[in-house]
Formats: C-alpha cells, sequence, structure tokens
C-alpha cells in the first residue's frame, strides 16, 4: 500500500496541473478529474472495489467545500502544497459523487 501511495503521490506531484487522481487497485487502472469536468469511468469498474484518491489545489478545494466532513489524509506534494488522501469507501463515495 504504501507503494502504491508513493508512485501515485509521484505522480500527482509531477504533474504540472493539479487533479483529483482515482486509482482501482482491483483492476489496476487510475484516472483524473479536474473541476467542471464531466465523472470519470473506469474500465472494470465495481462498487466496492480497492481504490486510493488524492487531490491538491483546485480539486481539493472543490471536495472541500462539497464534501465536508469526509475522512482523509494528508501531508505535502514535492512542491510543499497539501496533498489529500482518501482511501476505499471514502475514495468511493467521492468518484460516485463526482
Amino acid at each position: 500500500m504504501r507503494t502504491l501511495l508513493a508512485a501515485i503521490t509521484l505522480a500527482l506531484a509531477a504533474n504540472a496541473n493539479a487533479a483529483f487522481m482515482i486509482y482501482d487497485q482491483t483492476v489496476g487502472s487510475n484516472v483524473t478529474w479536474r473541476v467542471g469536468d464531466p465523472r470519470p469511468t473506469i474500465d472494470g469498474y465495481n462498487y466496492g472495489d480497492s481504490m486510493v484518491c488524492q487531490a491538491c489545489d483546485n480539486e481539493l478545494m472543490y471536495i472541500q467545500r462539497h464534501y465536508a466532513g469526509i475522512r482523509m489524509r494528508s501531508g505535502p506534494n514535492s512542491q510543499g502544497a497539501l496533498l489529500v488522501t482518501w482511501i476505499d469507501d471514502d475514495c468511493e463515495s467521492l468518484f460516485n459523487n463526482l
């Protein structure tokens, strides 16, 4: 799990544009979402899949405004900005309600 989180964190930190990244561990697929985009789809996704989500910048502000009270883990990305991670049920809830 730590390796997966490190890989997603690195990918998000390396991306010049902030995004909400969703990784479905069960299917082995990831997608990104930005504010204003339609909800993304993951081929092979099934309710209950093991998922990891991360967000920073605009997408993080959007999630914090629209989904208050959801559990999260936070820490800095490589540029020092706040990076938040959601796992499994919390991630899936965000993904299904974008």
